[in-house]
């Protein structure tokens, strides 16, 4: 039998997606990159070093693309009608579990007694 539960606030919620993560590590050592979400760690640090030498050749184009990419889940959220305020949560949620999964993830990574 397995057990479903929800976490109960934003922290909570966090953890588990690092864990989760972290847990996804293994499959990658194991099977190598055998589902869409392996690909966000490398995905992220390229556009992280993309967005870092834009912003030396040109700041301004830099905050304008930056702010794009972190709009555009509140944008995609508003168009398909949510809400203003609900809309605003889906993002925060998208961005931290991105955002906790990936650290998960690295620290996966980083550890030598993952198995």
């Amino acid at each position: 039998i397995i057990y479903h539960h929800r976490p109960g606030n934003l922290k909570k919620f966090a953890k588990f997606h690092f864990s989760y993560g972290r847990a996804h590590v293994k499959l990658v050592l194991r099977y190598g990159f055998i589902e869409k979400i392996h690909y966000i760690p490398p995905l992220l640090l390229f556009l992280l070093v993309m967005a870092v030498i834009l912003f030396l050749y040109n700041p301004v184009s830099a905050v304008i693309i930056s702010a794009c990419f972190l709009l555009s889940p509140l944008v995609y959220f508003l168009l398909k009608g949510k809400g203003l305020i609900t809309s605003l949560k889906y993002s925060r949620l998208l961005f931290t579990t991105v955002i906790t999964w990936t650290a998960g993830f690295i620290r996966g990574l980083a550890d030598k007694n993952i198995w």
